[in-house]
C-alpha cells in the first residue's frame, strides 16, 4: 500500500488508477482524523481530474512536502519500486511499464537528480518497445527490473523514511 507521498508522487506521475483513488478517499472518511471536505472533488469520474484533484488535496495536507526533496526521492524511488513490483505480479503489461518509465525517466534524473546510475539498465531494456516490438515479453526487461528492484530494495535499508 502506498503511503501518503508515494500516493501524491504517483498522482504526479498519472500512475494511480481511479480504483486507488476512490480507495484512499474511503478509507480516509471511515478514519478517525480529520480531513477537509475538498477531497470529495477527488470522486470525478474523469480519472485524470480525479488524480490532479487528489494531488491538490494531498499538497495541502503535507505542507512542506516537496518532490524535489530527499523525501521526495525516496517517495519516487517507492513509486518505482511499487511499478516493478507490478510488473512482476503482471498487473500491468511490460508495454505499460515501459511506457511509465520512458515518460517519466527524464523528470527523475534531471529534475529531480536521481542519478542515471539508479535504473540500471531500464533505458535500454525498455528501448526494445520501439516500433519494431511486438510487445512480445521480454526477458531482458523482466530481469533488469528485478535487478534494479534488488538495488532500490538495497538502497531503502539506508535511505529516509
Amino acid at each position: 500500500m502506498r503511503d501518503t507521498q508515494q500516493l501524491l508522487i504517483a498522482c504526479h506521475f498519472g500512475a494511480v488508477s481511479k480504483n486507488e483513488i476512490n480507495q484512499f478517499i474511503d478509507s480516509l472518511v471511515k478514519g478517525d482524523e480529520e480531513y477537509d471536505p475538498m477531497i470529495f472533488d477527488a470522486y470525478s469520474p474523469d480519472v485524470e481530474i480525479a488524480r490532479r484533484k487528489l494531488e491538490l488535496f494531498i499538497r495541502k495536507s503535507l505542507p512542506g512536502f516537496e518532490i524535489k526533496s530527499d523525501e521526495g526521492v525516496f517517495a519516487c524511488r517507492r513509486e518505482l519500486k511499487h511499478q516493478i513490483e507490478r510488473l512482476g505480479r503482471n498487473e500491468c503489461s511490460q508495454e505499460e511499464f515501459c511506457e511509465f518509465f520512458k515518460r517519466h525517466e527524464n523528470e527523475l534524473v534531471f529534475n529531480l537528480n536521481i542519478p542515471i546510475e539508479f535504473f540500471g539498465d531500464l533505458y535500454n531494456a525498455c528501448d526494445c518497445s520501439d516500433e519494431n516490438w511486438n510487445f512480445l515479453p521480454s526477458e531482458y526487461l523482466e530481469e533488469e527490473s528485478m535487478r534494479v528492484l534488488a538495488f532500490i530494495n538495497h538502497a531503502e535499508h539506508g535511505a529516509p523514511s
